[in-house]
């Protein structure tokens, strides 16, 4: 991988998400329960980080600014509704579907929502876990896509 990712990451409900050699995480539920890794393991900030660590300008320039108040409630609807199509994209949006993708993108990720083709709106995101971000994982194939929005990150380990 060109960037370096911990060994794993723990969560506020007490997932543990390990990464594999090529760069996808597998997941195991606070029962043990091992579920299979998916190819893109992305970071996405909380209402508080983001108002804490953007201007309103940029705020109003991923189209935000009016969405923070429900955010954090919202964040699963926008993923799981069906209203938007999303992908993670670099800052050229170029989609990123893989581990490689992410490796090779050496620039800032975002997570693109487009309504009928038009976007809506974008999120800063990271590659590699913060604490109090919220993990989403992402394996897009020719049967569609399987997301898993997780919880947030509370402990990294190197």
């Amino acid at each position: 991988m060109a960037f370096n990712l911990p060994h794993s990451f723990e969560t506020e409900r007490g997932s543990r998400y390990i990464y594999l050699e090529d760069g996808r995480a597998e997941r195991y539920k606070y029962t043990g329960e091992r579920r299979p890794p998916h190819d893109v393991t992305i970071f996405i900030p909380d209402s508080q980080t983001l108002a804490n660590n953007f201007s309103r300008e940029s705020l109003d320039r991923m189209g935000l600014t009016h969405k923070l108040e429900d955010y954090d409630l919202n964040l699963i609807e926008w993923l799981y509704n069906g209203e938007y199509d999303f992908f993670v994209t670099n800052q050229r949006g170029s989609t990123i579907e893989n581990p490689e993708g992410l490796a090779r993108s050496n620039e800032d990720l975002i997570l693109l929502f487009q309504k009928r083709g038009i976007v809506d709106f974008h999120i800063p995101i990271s590659r590699i876990p913060k604490i109090g971000w919220i993990v989403f994982q992402r394996t897009v194939s020719e049967n569609g896509a399987r997301n898993h929005l997780g919880h947030k990150v509370t402990r990294i380990n190197p």
